[in-house]
């Protein structure tokens, strides 16, 4: 009798791979042993099966957040633009909201500074 053979890891398996007698490979999140040279497919008669995949473990109990409310209502519509103000002098337009406030001022003197340079 010679000396013990010793398992060989060769990654995961592949349909086209040749494989030994005590090659390992890793196949659906588990682990075979090939139980002679040029065992077939795997899983089958020509392999052991080394280690299995773990089974889903029980839900944990919820976070201290508690259980889900009811979903709530849906708030209340944000406000449009209803119009413009422009400010020739400083090349600036404001939008004017509908419900009255006025949003963010566009500056534009550089644009049209760039539009001046581009076609000038």
């Amino acid at each position: 009798m010679g000396p013990p053979k010793s398992i060989c890891h060769r990654g995961t398996y592949k349909e086209d791979g040749e494989y030994a007698a005590y090659d390992a490979v890793a196949l659906n999140g588990g682990s075979f042993l090939a139980l002679h040279d040029n065992p077939g497919p795997c899983p089958g008669p020509g392999w052991q099966l080394l280690a299995g995949p773990g089974k889903r473990g029980v839900a944990g109990e919820r976070g201290s957040q508690g259980e889900r409310g009811p979903k709530g209502e849906p708030g209340d519509r944000g406000p449009t633009i209803k119009g413009w103000k422009i400010d020739r002098a400083n090349y600036m337009a404001t939008p004017v909201m509908s419900d009255g406030s006025a949003g963010p001022s566009l500056e534009l003197c550089g644009l049209f500074e760039q539009f001046l340079v581009e076609t000038g």
